[in-house]
């Protein structure tokens, strides 16, 4: 339980830090294609952007199948 919970406070830093560095372009891009606003992008939501959809599986660096905000912020655009 404990790792859980030291889990999930991680992914909240995490999506927390983004939005204090990321520019705001990039809070509104992640958030238009974060359809389900679930705090991730699934590769069905990627493809809206082509950029995106082209980048997903080397962004997708844990493999997970979608891109949390971390992810996302370091595809080029």
């Amino acid at each position: 339980m404990k790792h859980v919970v030291m889990v999930i406070a991680g992914a909240i830093a995490a999506c927390s830090a983004m939005e204090r560095t990321a520019p705001p372009d990039v809070l509104r891009a992640f958030r238009a294609l974060d359809r389900d606003g679930d705090g991730f992008i699934s590769r069905e939501e990627a493809r809206r952007d082509d950029a995106v959809a082209r980048a997903f599986d080397l962004a997708d660096r844990n493999g997970d199948g979608k891109l949390d905000a971390e992810e996302f912020r370091l595809i080029p655009r």
